[in-house]
């Protein structure tokens, strides 16, 4: 007894499975792009103005899209953005500071987090990998697990 095996239309699948990364890529940069630019928005209009701006002005984004795929990039090079986000623990002076006698054990206090662009980029990324989710679904997959 013999088996056998007929695959109709291999061919074609190939040929479409190759041209795959293109058109995912082709449809998914829209939206990651628009989801780091919306991200930079958002945290530029809900940072402090203070004195200088250089919070807002230390916000950079960089997009890309190549063959392998897309990619924005929210970043902050301002220099005290991780203190502002994260805050401060109370401090004390505990040495005594020469001619300054009177600010021994003196309270520095603590600044609370800003909580600024941590929560947004996140809820952004959130929403984007929703979006991502409805292009692979279209391009006829499956999507299990949690997504978003």
């Amino acid at each position: 007894m013999s088996n056998r095996l007929v695959l109709d239309g291999l061919e074609q699948l190939l040929r479409d499975l190759q041209q795959l990364p293109g058109h995912l890529r082709d449809d998914a940069a829209p939206i990651i792009h628009g989801a780091a630019a919306g991200a930079l928005a958002e945290v530029k209009a809900q940072y402090p103005t203070g004195p200088r701006g250089r919070l807002r002005q230390g916000l950079k984004i960089v997009q890309r899209t190549t063959e392998a795929g897309a990619a924005g990039i929210v970043t902050s090079t301002a220099p005290h953005a991780w203190i502002f986000e994260n805050g401060t623990q109370a401090r004390y002076v505990t040495t005594l500071p020469s001619g300054r006698a009177k600010n021994f054990g003196s309270r520095r206090g603590a600044m609370a987090p800003g909580r600024v662009f941590i929560p947004i980029v996140a809820r952004r990324r959130r929403e984007m990998y929703v979006a991502l989710a409805d292009v692979v679904r279209r391009a006829g997959f499956q999507v299990t697990g949690r997504v978003g």
